[in-house]
């Protein structure tokens, strides 16, 4: 099956095939991807990631480190926390494709996702999209607010979504009057630093396929839903989308998808998402 594909506020950057970024036409759309995109004869499937390869943003490194803390205090504001801020507060609409709050604003507010699907990235100083994080209902959008005025992220909705908005001054009240909320904030932040360390390693040593296997392997554990033996991630991601979690081109992503398909690692539903064969999956990471 081809690929067709519709992109807005593409760019061409040094001759090669990059996403700029454009605030006015920020939206990507695609149909289902079965592409059929193959290595050429002189291009090495598996490889080690070199400079070259990578090709990193400028500002990634920053991103990187916000990724870790960002995916990291999403795990404080659950549980207790959100029994003790969102009773009568009512939930707001996104649409699919809506931009909850965007890079730069100022509006410090949470904002905890009853339902659907978001993805969490930012802007690189360069103009690249990166996405670091896909969070479903249950899961907490927009708190690196509490540590800069201006927004470093940006949310933007994959499919019709429902989120209560919590103004940061409201969270601070809560976290006075339960004091052991810092304790686990601390943790957090340890925690966040070690994982962006794995992940700076991960993109020197492992290649391309290897990098795409374990986010899809991180996407399976937040947001999978058991189909059978697979695991089904449950909203449609473009290849444009999966390579600015992966930091590579879309055209190197196609050929890694369509490797782990011919090696019965994925397949796809009618709906185009994936479904994952975890247990392979995690042998070829390994």
């Amino acid at each position: 099956m081809k690929c067709h594909r519709t992109f807005r506020g593409m760019q061409a950057i040094d001759g090669e095939n990059h996403t700029k970024y454009h605030p006015a036409n920020s939206r990507v759309r695609a149909s289902t991807f079965m592409g059929s995109t193959m290595a050429s004869p002189n291009h090495r499937l598996v490889q080690p990631a070199t400079k070259s390869e990578l090709e990193l943003p400028i500002g990634f490194d920053d991103s990187l480190s916000q990724a870790a803390v960002s995916t990291a205090l999403v795990s404080v504001f659950r549980g207790k926390f959100c029994d003790a801020i969102l009773p009568n507060r009512k939930a707001t609409s996104f649409k699919k494709g809506e931009v909850i709050y965007e890079v730069g604003d100022k509006e410090r507010t949470f904002f905890f996702l009853q339902d659907g699907f978001v993805k969490v990235g930012t802007i690189t100083s360069d103009g690249h999209e990166l996405i670091y994080d896909v969070r479903k209902g249950g899961d907490v959008v927009g708190e690196l607010c509490a540590s800069e005025p201006r927004r470093p992220d940006r949310a933007v909705a994959l499919e019709q979504t429902d989120a209560i908005p919590v103004p940061f001054e409201d969270l601070l009240e809560v976290v006075r009057k339960q004091p052991d909320l810092l304790a686990r904030l601390v943790d957090v932040f340890c925690r966040a630093l070690s994982e962006a360390y794995a992940q700076v390693n991960t993109l020197a040593v492992d290649d391309t396929i290897h990098r795409l296997s374990k986010v899809l392997l991180k996407l399976a554990a937040k947001i999978g839903q058991n189909s059978g033996p697979e695991v089904e991630i449950p909203t449609y991601l473009t290849q444009e989308e999966i390579a600015q979690m992966v930091v590579a081109r879309r055209e190197r992503i196609s050929t890694a998808l369509n490797f782990l398909r011919r090696k019965k690692m994925i397949q796809y539903t009618h709906l185009g998402h994936l479904l994952l064969n975890v247990t392979a999956l995690e042998s070829y990471s390994a």
